[in-house]
C-alpha cells in the first residue's frame, strides 16, 4: 500500500527529541527512491565492430575486424559488400579480410556483422597499390634483328606481364607491370630448411624477355652470363605482393643453395650465383651483367623454316587445308620446290606458290585431303607427311638444313542409332499410348475411341556419340509399313500431309505427350506423293546437333513425333498409315543414319 509523503514528515517532525528520528526519515526516503526506480529496464543487448573504419591499400596485408557483445550470444555472421578482396571466414567473433591486389579507382567497402536483430558495420577503404611496376633498360650485345616488340612472360605461369621495344641497334626498354591476376602468383618455400617472413605470401618471375616480330618469336633476351636460362649467373625479375625476407643454407640435390633475400612489394632483382657445388641468391639494388640475345633460329647465313602450318602433330585437319611454310629468308624458289619430298601427297599432286619475298611457300593440293571413314570413333587418322630436303636453298645459294612435319586429318564417323524401345509407340488424343506395339499408326480411328486422333513418336539414345561433335549430316528413316485411307479413293491423304517435329518427353511416353509442344518444325514427312509401303527419310541434322548441345537437359535422348494437320476428320471413318516400330521385324525398325567428323 502507497503512502502519502506530507503525512510521513509531519509525523517524523513530531518526534524530534527522539535520536533515531533522522535515521527513519532517510530510511523511508530511500525506500521511495528504490521504488520510483523499479520500472526501469535492464542494459539492453548491443554489438559493435572494431575497427570502424579502415583505410588500405590494394595488395596490403590482412586486418583483422572484432565483434564486441554486451548482453548477448550467438553465432556472428559476416558479409562484404561489394565482394572485393576475401574474408578468412563468415562467422565468429573475429574475422580477417584481405585487399585484391589490385584496383583500379578507390573503393569503399562495408563489412558488416549481424546477430539476430543487432547488426554494425565497418567501412573499408580500398586504395590503388602504390607504383610497383619496374622498367628495364639496357643494351644488347651482337643484336642483328632490327627493331621489335618486348614482351616478359612469367616465368611458372606462361602469362604477360611486361611490354616494350627494342631499336635495330639492341637498345631497349621494358616495363613490368603488377599482375592483375591473383593466380598468376605461386608462392613457393626453396627448402624447409631456411627462414622465411612471413610464411605465406605469393610471388612470380621473370627469367627473359621475348622478342616478337611480325607476330612472329624471334628470340629471348638474357641478363645473364650465358645467352640461355642456364647460365651460371643470371639475374631474374621476382615479384612479390607484400615485403618478404628469406634467409639460410640447405641441400637441394646435393648442391648447396643459400638465400640473403629482401624483397620489397613490387618487383625485385634476384640474382642468381653458381659454382660446381654451390648456388646463392641474393637481392642486390643493381647488377653489372650483360644482356645477351639468343634467337629463335640460326642467326647466320643458312636459311631455315620458322613457321608451318598445319603444325607439326595436328590433329582434325580439314580436307581442304593448304600447307603453309615460313621460312627466315627469301628462298630460291625452283630449288626448294624441287627439294620438296611427300610418299602420301607428292610434288605431282600439288601447286607450288610464294609470297613476293619469296619467304611464304604455300602448298595446295589439287585434290581434296583424304579422311579415314567407319563406324567406330577409334579408327586411326590418315596421317599426311612432308618435308624440304638439304637441297633447298636461299636466294644466295645456303643450303638449308632438311625439314619434316606431319599431321592428320579428321575422320568420318557413321553410325545407326536404333529407336529405343518402351520408349517409341502412338498416344490418342483421348488419353493413353501404347509402346508395345510391332507398329505405331499416324491418323484417326473410327471404331472406340470414337473418331479419336493419333500421333506417333520416336525416341533415339545419344550417349555412344562422344562430347563436343557436330554432326554433318543425320537422317531419319521409318519403314512405312501400309495405309488405311477410308475416306475415298479421291482423297487419299484426308488429314492432310503428314509432319515431322522435334520434341522432349522424356523418359517415359504417356498421355500428356500427345500435345507436348514441339521444339521444332522439321517439315513434311510423308504425303500422297510418298511410296506407299517402303522406307521413309528426313534430314534431322539441325535437331540432331540441338539435342547433342543440350544433351545432359535432355537425357542424351534425340526425340520426334509424328501427326498430321488435322487430329480427325470426325467421318465415322479410320484414316491412318502404319510405320514398323522398334518391336517391329528385324531390318525394318526405325533408325538415326548419322555422319560425324572427330579429330
Amino acid at each position: 500500500m502507497n503512502t502519502p509523503i506530507a503525512p510521513v514528515i509531519a509525523s517524523l517532525k513530531k518526534q524530534k527529541k527522539k535520536p533515531y528520528g533522522l535515521w527513519l526519515l532517510l530510511l523511508v526516503i530511500l525506500f521511495l527512491i528504490a521504488t520510483s526506480c523499479t520500472t526501469v529496464s535492464k542494459q539492453a543487448p548491443s554489438l559493435s565492430v572494431s575497427p570502424s573504419a579502415v583505410n588500405l591499400q590494394a595488395g596490403d596485408p590482412s586486418t583483422t575486424f572484432k565483434v564486441t557483445l554486451k548482453n548477448s550470444t550467438g553465432d556472428v555472421s559476416w558479409t562484404l559488400s561489394p565482394e572485393l578482396g576475401t574474408l578468412s571466414s563468415t562467422t565468429g567473433l573475429e574475422v580477417s579480410y584481405t585487399p585484391p591486389l589490385t584496383v583500379e579507382d578507390v573503393s569503399t567497402l562495408t563489412l558488416t556483422a549481424s546477430l539476430g536483430n543487432l547488426s554494425d558495420s565497418a567501412t573499408l577503404t580500398i586504395n590503388p597499390a602504390a607504383a610497383t611496376g619496374f622498367t628495364i633498360s639496357g643494351q644488347v650485345q651482337d643484336y642483328d634483328r632490327g627493331e621489335a616488340s618486348l614482351e616478359a612472360i612469367s616465368f611458372d605461369r606462361e602469362v604477360m606481364v611486361g611490354i616494350g621495344s627494342i631499336a635495330a641497334d639492341g637498345s631497349f626498354s621494358l616495363a613490368l607491370l603488377v599482375p592483375a591476376d591473383k593466380n598468376l602468383l605461386a608462392a613457393e618455400k626453396p627448402c624447409p630448411e631456411i627462414n622465411q617472413r612471413p610464411a605465406d605470401f605469393n610471388l612470380t618471375s621473370v627469367v627473359s624477355l621475348k622478342i616478337i616480330k611480325d607476330g612472329l618469336g624471334i628470340g629471348d633476351l638474357f641478363h645473364a652470363s650465358g645467352p640461355d636460362a642456364f647460365a651460371a649467373n643470371q639475374v631474374s625479375y621476382t615479384y612479390v605482393d607484400r615485403d618478404v625476407s628469406i634467409s639460410g643454407s640447405c641441400l637441394v640435390d646435393g648442391v648447396e643453395n643459400t638465400f640473403d633475400l629482401s624483397f620489397k612489394q613490387g618487383w625485385n632483382l634476384l640474382l642468381r650465383e653458381s659454382s660446381d657445388n654451390a648456388i646463392s641468391f641474393t637481392s642486390p639494388e643493381s647488377v653489372e651483367m650483360p644482356w645477351l640475345f639468343s634467337p629463335s633460329f640460326p642467326t647466320d647465313d643458312t636459311p631455315a623454316v620458322i613457321s608451318v602450318d598445319p603444325a607439326d602433330g595436328a590433329t582434325g585437319v580439314r580436307d581442304d587445308q593448304s600447307i603453309i611454310i615460313t621460312f627466315n629468308k627469301s628462298m630460291a624458289q625452283a630449288a626448294t620446290e624441287a627439294a620438296y619430298q611427300s610418299d602420301n601427297l607428292p610434288a605431282s599432286e600439288v601447286t607450288f606458290s610464294w609470297n613476293a619475298e619469296a619467304t611464304i611457300l604455300t602448298i595446295t593440293p589439287n585434290d581434296f585431303l583424304e579422311y579415314a571413314a567407319g563406324d567406330n570413333p577409334d579408327i586411326e587418322a590418315i596421317s599426311y607427311t612432308f618435308g624440304i630436303g638439304g637441297t633447298a636453298q636461299d636466294e644466295l645459294g645456303n643450303a638449308m638444313e632438311p625439314f619434316s612435319s606431319s599431321f592428320s586429318t579428321l575422320k568420318v564417323i557413321v553410325t545407326n542409332i536404333y529407336a529405343t524401345a518402351n520408349l517409341d509407340g502412338h498416344c490418342y488424343g483421348s488419353g493413353g499410348c501404347d509402346t508395345a506395339q510391332a507398329s505405331f499408326p499416324v491418323g484417326d480411328l473410327a471404331t472406340a475411341p470414337t473418331d479419336s486422333g493419333f500421333r506417333s513418336f520416336l525416341s533415339f539414345d545419344l550417349s555412344s556419340i562422344p562430347e563436343g561433335v557436330i554432326t554433318d549430316e543425320a537422317q531419319l528413316i521409318i519403314y512405312k509399313a501400309a495405309t488405311n485411307f477410308n475416306s475415298g479413293p479421291e482423297n487419299p491423304y484426308p488429314l492432310g500431309d503428314m509432319i515431322l517435329e522435334q520434341v522432349n518427353y522424356g523418359e517415359s511416353l504417356t498421355g500428356d505427350d500427345y500435345d507436348t509442344p514441339a521444339l521444332a518444325d522439321l517439315g513434311i514427312f510423308d504425303s500422297a506423293a510418298q511410296p506407299a509401303i517402303g522406307y521413309l527419310a528426313s534430314d534431322v541434322t539441325s535437331a540432331l546437333n540441338d539435342d547433342l548441345a543440350n544433351r545432359i537437359e535432355r537425357g542424351n535422348r534425340s526425340q520426334y513425333r509424328l501427326r498430321f494437320p488435322i487430329e480427325n476428320n470426325d467421318n465415322g471413318n479410320s484414316d491412318f498409315v502404319q510405320f514398323f516400330s522398334s518391336d517391329g521385324p528385324e531390318g525394318q525398325r526405325p533408325f538415326l543414319n548419322i555422319v560425324y567428323y572427330l579429330p
